[in-house]
């Protein structure tokens, strides 16, 4: 009626799943004489993605990270590649559920420069009723080819369907799925790779550093020199006159 304020809620909720919260308190056995730093310390807060289990969602494992793979598959490029990631359904389905990964470019369009789990043309992943919340893993790999690309980024789409239709009105009939993106690093082109530790580098002042990775893409015919610089807020570890460089030869360019 008038004059009442009604509260109104706010979910978020995406493919993800919906937004929950991990607090954290800080407190202290001094009795701020002794440890007047730690108390009342304000900390952050941790974004945690919740899927529902009363209903149908299909899940993927991957952390927040892109998917990166390489055409050039020496061992010295295993640490820098992330070639894998998993599916899962939260909630067990009535019928046999299908589902598709298929790798296409940004315009939608299909694509061989990557295969899924050796197939070109994508997998399909089969969850039933006695397998629904077990892990099925999606690997990722790209093809050694010769055409000049250039580092690309594609992804990779998943569909469903329950049962032997997708128009019966099943649980899991054509829902939506979240996209993978995958790095694509060609190496028949010059470029340097930047690849940071994790989700992104972080260092405390006069306390943690980070590290992160510079690797060539192609080969070079003369040894390639890259110097890496700091600024007022962060340094180089072993830099001399605020910089360092690093210095890749036709034998160790794809060594990080």
């Amino acid at each position: 009626g008038a004059g009442k304020e009604i509260p109104i809620a706010v979910v978020s909720n995406d493919l993800r799943g919906h937004s929950g919260i991990i607090d954290h308190v800080v407190t202290s056995t001094g009795d701020g004489t002794n440890a007047p730093v730690y108390i009342n310390v304000a900390t952050q807060q941790i974004s945690a993605n919740v899927m529902d289990n009363e209903e149908a969602g299909v899940m993927i494992l991957a952390g927040n990270q892109n998917l990166r793979v390489f055409e050039d598959v020496s061992a010295s490029l295993a640490a820098l590649t992330l070639a894998s990631y998993a599916l899962v359904l939260t909630k067990a389905p009535a019928e046999p559920v299908r589902i598709s990964a298929v790798p296409t470019r940004k315009d939608g369009t299909a694509l061989n420069g990557i295969a899924l789990n050796g197939q070109p043309n994508g997998a399909v992943f089969i969850f039933d009723q006695t397998n629904w919340f077990k892990p099925q893993i999606v690997t990722v790999t790209a093809y050694d080819d010769a055409v000049v690309e250039g580092t690309e980024f594609l992804e990779i789409k998943h569909t469903a369907i329950e049962g032997n239709f997708a128009g019966d009105g099943s649980s899991y009939d054509n829902l939506a799925i979240r996209r993978m993106v995958v790095e694509v690093v060609d190496n028949d082109k010059a470029g340097v790779l930047i690849a940071k530790t994790g989700d992104s580098n972080q260092v405390i002042e006069g306390g943690a550093d980070d590290t992160y990775s510079v690797v060539l893409t192609e080969a070079p015919t003369a040894d390639v020199i890259v110097t890496v610089s700091g600024d007022s807020q962060t340094s180089i570890v072993g830099a001399t006159d605020g910089s360092r460089t690093f210095t890749f030869t036709s034998t160790d360019w794809n060594t990080p």
